[in-house]
């Protein structure tokens, strides 16, 4: 009876593996399925977007860009097929115990025999449970993953990367305007075909494949070999969720492998970039947590970089006090504006020929125009924010933050109301967006001013008003003010879905296409662009109008963001894809010290207050900044206390979002990828030592880190 019994629990554990390995055959292959779907969608990604051939990059950054991203995809193709495989191998080691409980602790035969009956029937229920989950798991991954793929694609379109911040933005922006943008701007229909098919397509590929695998009749019988095979199944898983057997899992800061910025964009799937994404945003906005950026995870670090000591109070250390009287009388009006996606690139030769930013090119050929400027944020939010609360960017939806609900020392509002003026806010859009009405009331400002109010006969639009109405209602309105007035406009025409009728407000929409073919450009629709055009048309013909009204009025000019309907030859330079304008326009400016000129003195949107307080304050006039004034040679943001720090550590530098660039009176470079150096002046090239970039890097990290701390856990950093 006893070698029956071993007969009985032989057969139960040779069932049980050979359904454990054609399961495991099966698992592999839904892992191998979307390891070649991550790796040919990297290829898609490079050819669509890249405006390089494949020769002109090096092999070894190719064979970077495979390497580095097999190891990404391993993590997101693990994890779905992981799901089937841990039944699997529960069901094994439940079999295990089974059988050995049987061996040593039952003695009747029989008993045994039937117990054998029931366990072939377990078996087969086992198996067919695994099959199911697989096939839930293939029904759900694969359209999800299509999906992304689909979306990440659009995505990369308009923002030149995979997923990232600012996928979040959805969460916070105007859903309902999102999506009629989407409906009207973009295939939605074809997508969603594609989606369906495509989906049914990978499914049903999947599943054939995994069916083709069957159960064979042989197994590994010795237990030594079993316990290697399970003991290497789980190394590999481990290795697989890692990303490899490296110190740590992979990470998103992984990517900087090559010379070439957009081959590190494409090496990570967009699970990673969705999901890194997703976490920085949940960390900093835990105010338990501190942020990755803050220097060596010291605030008091952080404070002595930025201010040049270790500070108690951070609204104390943001003090500063104008050193000389006004270079200009003090205006009645300012007007600063602030254009949707008003980049420099249109104002560069030989761009310029477009004649796409006429006004713009007038009133910075009459004025001080900074070329080296950088839009403190990645989008209009960003920015806006940062303009109008003073505030560095710090991941931080601010216009949505409870903390922001009570106006900050340096709020924009608050500094100009100090020198007597009546503060205004005018929006094309609707105030609702991203809670730009409340944090703008928020913030101080006296008056707000949106699309229902500008023009409220005209037709509920996606988004707000044409631009003229704005400028239309801002020229009305300040005719009426009995007081000086300080105007912050936040325009929105130049933004999809491009719905202005162009050619009836005087857009020749042939002769540009003309210049773009004999400058040999690349351009698909001429739409844009002239949304641009218009944008600066009706920008111009309100300062015209204006200044005649009142002479002295002065007007600042810059752009939220970036356009990102960049052309195609201008992908690779890093300040073309960055670089907005800075206009300072006043009549009186030439009569004043300050001659009409291009300026090199890097900055970015949170010196634009610091600069107007220095053209129209008093001697010693009090104010919180960030920021500096761009009128100085020297960077003198902290008074005596930054002026005894080192020479080196007072380089002027201005910060751009939070996955943006960094520019200095010489050179660019963007944050995620150090080698990449654009300089200002092409004959003075001279490579840049990693020290400094890592220096200015951490000095905007320092402000960056003051900022968080401030919106999160308050004034006092002691």
């Amino acid at each position: 009876m006893k070698s029956i019994d071993t007969e009985k629990l032989n057969y139960i554990s040779d069932e049980h593996w050979r359904n454990f390995i054609v399961n495991l055959k099966r698992d592999f292959i839904v892992f191998l399925f979307f390891i070649v779907f991550f790796t040919l969608y990297r290829f898609v990604l490079f050819f669509i977007f890249s405006d390089k051939n494949i020769i002109q990059y090096s092999p070894n950054d190719l064979a970077q860009v495979l390497y580095i991203g097999f190891r990404f995809d391993l993590i997101p193709s693990t994890i779905i097929a992981i799901i089937s495989f841990v039944p699997n191998l529960l069901i094994l080691i439940f079999s295990w115990g089974y059988i050995i409980f049987q061996r040593y602790f039952r003695k009747n035969g029989n008993e045994i025999a039937n117990q054998a009956c029931n366990n072939e029937c377990c078996t087969s229920a086992c198996s067919t449970l695994c099959t199911f989950i697989r096939n839930s798991v293939i029904n759900i991954a694969c359209p999800i993953t299509l999906f992304l793929a689909m979306a990440n694609l659009f995505f990369f379109q308009e923002y030149k990367s995979q997923f990232n911040h600012w996928v979040l933005g959805m969460v916070y922006d105007d859903q309902i305007a999102i999506f009629k943008t989407l409906w009207q701007d973009s295939p939605v229909i074809w997508f969603l075909i594609a989606l369906i098919i495509g989906s049914w397509c990978m499914i049903k590929s999947l599943k054939w494949l995994t069916k083709r695998v069957t159960i064979q009749n042989t197994a590994p019988t010795h237990k030594f070999y079993r316990f290697a095979i399970v003991t290497l199944l789980i190394i590999l898983i481990i290795g697989g969720l890692r990303g490899g057997y490296r110190n740590r899992p992979m990470q998103i800061q992984d990517i900087d492998k090559t010379q070439d910025t957009f081959l590190n964009q494409i090496i990570p799937n967009y699970y990673k970039c969705l999901q890194s994404a997703i976490v920085r945003h949940l960390k900093t906005s835990d105010s338990k947590k501190l942020p990755y950026f803050i220097p060596d995870k010291n605030i008091l670090r952080a404070s002595e970089i930025t201010f040049g000591k270790q500070c108690e109070s951070i609204s104390d250390c943001l003090k500063t006090k104008t050193s000389t009287a006004g270079i200009i009388p003090k205006p009645r009006h300012i007007f600063l504006l602030v254009l949707e996606s008003y980049d420099l690139w249109p104002f560069l030769e030989p761009y310029s020929q477009l004649g796409l930013v006429n006004y713009g090119t007038k009133f910075a050929n009459k004025g001080l125009f900074y070329t080296n400027f950088i839009s403190a944020g990645h989008g209009t939010t960003s920015t806006i924010s940062a303009i109008l609360s003073g505030l560095p960017q710090t991941d931080l939806p601010l216009t949505w933050q409870n903390q922001m609900s009570k106006t900050v020392p340096t709020s924009l509002a608050e500094t100009f109301k100090t020198l007597g003026y009546k503060t205004k806010f005018f929006y094309s859009g609707y105030l609702t967006w991203q809670n730009i009405g409340t944090f703008t009331s928020n913030q101080g400002f006296d008056e707000i001013i949106g699309a229902n109010k500008i023009n409220p006969n005209f037709p509920f639009g996606d988004w707000g008003v044409p631009d003229g109405d704005t400028f239309n209602y801002l020229y009305e309105n300040t005719l009426t003010e009995q007081v000086p007035t300080f105007n912050v406009v936040l325009s929105l025409s130049y933004h999809r879905p491009f719905k202005i009728d162009i050619a009836k407000e005087g857009y020749k929409p042939g002769n540009t296409s003309k210049v773009f073919d004999k400058l040999k450009l690349s351009h698909d629709t001429d739409t844009a662009f002239g949304h641009l055009w218009y944008e600066d048309k009706v920008m111009g013909e309100f300062i015209e109008k204006m200044e005649k009204k009142y002479p002295d009025s002065l007007f600042i000019i810059t752009g939220d963001h970036w356009s990102r309907q960049e052309l195609k030859e201008n992908r690779g330079n890093i300040k073309y894809r960055n670089a907005v304008p800075l206009i300072i326009y006043n009549k009186k400016l030439f009569k004043h010290k300050l001659k009409s000129e291009k300026l090199k003195t890097a900055g970015d949107s949170l010196d634009i207050a610091p600069t107007i307080v220095e053209l129209i304050a008093p001697k010693n006039f009090e104010y919180s900044t960030y920021g500096k004034s761009l009128l100085n040679d020297v960077k003198t943001r902290r008074g005596k206390n930054v002026k005894k720090a080192q020479k080196s550590s007072l380089e002027p530098f201005g910060a751009g979002g939070v996955n943006n660039a960094i520019v200095t009176n010489d050179f660019w470079f963007e944050i995620d990828n150090l080698s990449d150096i654009y300089f200002v002046e092409e004959n003075k090239n001279t490579p840049v030592p990693e020290e400094r970039l890592k220096n200015l890097l951490k000095r905007s990290n320092a402000r960056r880190a003051i900022a968080w701390w401030q919106v999160m856990r308050g004034d006092k950093l002691k």
